[in-house]
C-alpha cells in the first residue's frame, strides 16, 4: 500500500518518441481520430477494450491454431478482424484521452504500460500463428520463436529499465509492434499464408526481420551513458542501476536451459503454452520494474516465480520428470503465472484506488523525503480529493546540512496541487509555502527548526472563499511529531 501512494505521488510521466512514423504521420492520425472519442469515456476503458480485444483475438487465432502448424488455411475473416484489432490498439491512445478529459493519473500511466507489457507478447504470438510453425519445408522453427519473442520482450524491458535510470521513456523506432502487425495481418489476408514461406530477399524470409530487434539494444546503453555524462541518472550506483535486469536474466537463463536439457523437447510438444507462461512471465517482471520506476523505489533482485521455476528446470533436466510429468509441470506454471499476474494487476490498481481516495471517505496520502542532491526538485501531483481530506508528510532523518522548501501552487484541475521541493540555506530547517489560490482564497503555513525526524498531518476541510486560512502548528504525542490544522478567519 506504501509503494501503491508513493507512486501516486511521486511519479511524472516523461517520454520522448523520435520515431518519423509516428511524429509525421501518426500523432497526426491520433489527434483526429480522438475527437471523435466523447469525453464520458475514461482514458482507462480505452486501454482496457483494447486490450480485450486483442486477447479475444489471440484466442481466437489460437482456436484455429493451437500447435502454430497451421494445417488449413484461416478464415479471411479471422485474419482481417486481427488486423483491425492491431489497428485499433495503434489508434487507441488513451494519454491523448486523458490530456482530454484533464483526468492524467499515474494510475493511468501504469495501466497503460502494464497491459502494454502482456499485449506486446500476445502479438508476438499471434503473429506466429499467422507465419506458421516449421514443418520441415517452410515456416518458422520453435526455437526461433522463443528467440523472436525473448528480444522482443527484453527490448521492451530495457526501454523501462532506461526509463528506471534516467527517468525519461525513449521510444525507439521499432517500439510499436503494432504497427508492424497491421502491415502484416494486411498482406496475410490479401495474399494468404504462403507468404510466410517464401524467400524475401537474398534468401532471407519476412520473419528474420524480427531478429534486427536485437541491434535496438546499443540505443539504451547509449542513452544511459549520455545521462551518466550529464549527471542527470536518478540512480548513481551501478549495482542499484542494474538490480532491475536481475530477475528477467535469470528467468531468460531458467527458461533457455529448460528448452535446451528437457528430455521431452517441451517446446515443441507445446509450443503455445509455453511461450504464453514466457510472456506472461516477463510481463509480471516487466510491471514490477515500472512500479519501481513510477514510485522511485528499490527494485526487489529476485521476483518469485524463479523458485518454482527452477524446481521444475532442475526436474526436467535430470529427467526427473517424464513426458507427461514436464507438460503437466509447464501447465501448472502458465496456470500459476497467469493468476498471479492477474492478482498483482487487481491489487496493484485496488491499492492505487484506495491511495488516491476512490474508496475511502478519508484518504491519505503519503510522501517520503529522502536527502537529495542539491539543486534538486520534483512535482508531486495530487489527484482530485474529496472534502474532507488529508495527507500525510513524513520526513526521515537527513543531514544537518539539508533543509527544503516545499512550494504549494494549484493546478487547472480543481483539487490538484504541485509540491516543489528546492534547498534552504539553512541546516535542518523547512518551510512550506503555499502560494494564493484563485482570490479570495489564500494559505500561510511556515515550519522552522524541525527536528531531523518528525512527522506532520496537514487537514484539509472546505470552507466558505470569502475566508483567509491560518495554520497552526502544536505537538502532539512526542516531540517529533506536530498536527498541523486549517481553521477559517474573516478574511481583513
Amino acid at each position: 500500500m506504501l509503494c501503491f501512494t508513493c507512486l501516486l505521488l511521486s511519479s511524472q510521466y516523461s517520454a520522448v518518441d523520435t520515431n518519423p512514423l509516428s511524429v509525421y504521420v501518426m500523432q497526426p492520425l491520433w489527434d483526429k481520430i480522438i475527437k471523435i472519442v466523447p469525453l464520458w469515456i475514461a482514458p482507462n476503458v480505452l486501454t482496457f477494450s483494447g486490450f480485450v480485444m486483442v486477447l479475444v483475438n489471440y484466442f481466437l487465432l489460437t482456436f484455429y491454431d493451437w500447435d502454430y502448424t497451421a494445417s488449413g488455411k484461416y478464415p479471411r475473416v479471422v485474419i482481417f478482424q486481427n488486423y483491425r484489432a492491431a489497428y485499433v490498439i495503434d489508434l487507441n491512445d488513451n494519454g491523448k484521452q486523458a490530456r482530454r478529459t484533464q483526468s492524467s493519473s499515474p494510475l493511468g500511466e501504469l495501466f497503460d504500460h502494464g497491459l502494454d507489457s502482456w499485449a506486446t507478447s500476445i502479438f508476438v504470438l499471434s503473429f506466429f500463428s499467422v507465419c506458421s510453425r516449421d514443418n520441415g519445408k517452410t515456416g518458422v522453427s520453435v526455437y526461433t520463436m522463443y528467440l523472436y519473442l525473448s528480444i522482443v520482450l527484453f527490448n521492451f524491458l530495457c526501454s523501462h529499465w532506461e526509463k528506471y535510470n534516467t527517468g525519461v521513456l525513449f521510444l525507439p523506432w521499432g517500439y510499436d509492434l503494432s504497427q508492424v502487425l497491421i502491415a502484416a495481418y494486411l498482406l496475410t489476408g490479401a495474399v494468404g499464408v504462403e507468404v510466410w514461406h517464401r524467400p524475401f530477399l537474398f534468401g532471407y524470409y519476412i520473419t528474420d526481420v524480427l531478429t534486427g530487434y536485437v541491434f535496438l539494444l546499443h540505443k539504451i546503453i547509449v542513452f544511459i551513458y549520455r545521462a551518466r555524462l550529464k549527471k542527470t541518472l536518478k540512480i548513481g550506483s551501478l549495482y542499484e542501476g542494474l538490480l532491475p535486469l536481475v530477475s528477467p536474466l535469470l528467468l531468460f537463463i531458467l527458461l533457455t536451459v529448460w528448452v535446451v536439457l528437457s528430455p521431452g523437447n517441451i517446446l515443441a510438444k507445446q509450443p503455445r503454452l509455453f511461450l504464453w507462461m514466457v510472456g506472461v512471465a516477463f510481463s509480471n517482471v516487466v510491471c514490477r520494474v515500472i512500479v519501481c520506476q513510477m514510485s522511485g523505489s528499490r527494485a526487489a533482485p529476485l521476483h518469485a516465480f524463479l523458485a518454482p521455476l527452477a524446481i521444475v528446470v532442475c526436474g526436467a533436466a535430470t529427467a526427473a520428470l517424464p513426458g507427461a510429468a514436464e507438460e503437466a509441470a509447464l501447465a501448472l506454471l502458465a496456470l500459476g503465472a497467469t493468476a498471479a499476474h492477474l492478482h498483482y494487476g487487481v491489487c496493484v490498481v485496488s491499492g492505487c484506488l484506495v491511495g488516491s481516495g476512490a474508496r475511502t471517505a478519508l484518504p491519505a496520502f503519503t510522501l517520503f523525503l529522502r536527502p537529495l542532491p542539491s539543486p534538486c526538485s520534483f512535482t508531486l501531483f495530487l489527484c482530485p480529493l474529496p472534502s474532507p481530506c488529508s495527507f500525510t508528510l513524513f520526513l526521515r532523518p537527513l543531514p544537518l546540512s539539508s533543509s527544503f522548501t516545499l512550494f504549494l501552487r494549484p493546478l487547472p484541475s480543481p483539487s490538484s496541487f504541485a509540491l516543489f521541493l528546492r534547498p534552504l540555506p539553512s541546516p535542518c530547517s523547512f518551510a512550506l509555502f503555499l502560494c494564493p489560490l484563485p482570490s479570495p482564497c489564500s494559505f500561510t503555513l511556515f515550519l522552522h527548526s524541525l527536528p531531523s525526524s518528525c512527522s506532520f498531518t496537514l487537514f484539509l476541510y472546505p470552507v466558505p472563499l470569502p475566508y483567509s486560512f491560518t495554520l497552526f502548528l502544536s505537538p502532539v504525542l512526542s516531540p517529533c511529531s506536530f498536527i498541523l490544522f486549517l481553521c477559517p478567519v474573516p478574511s481583513p
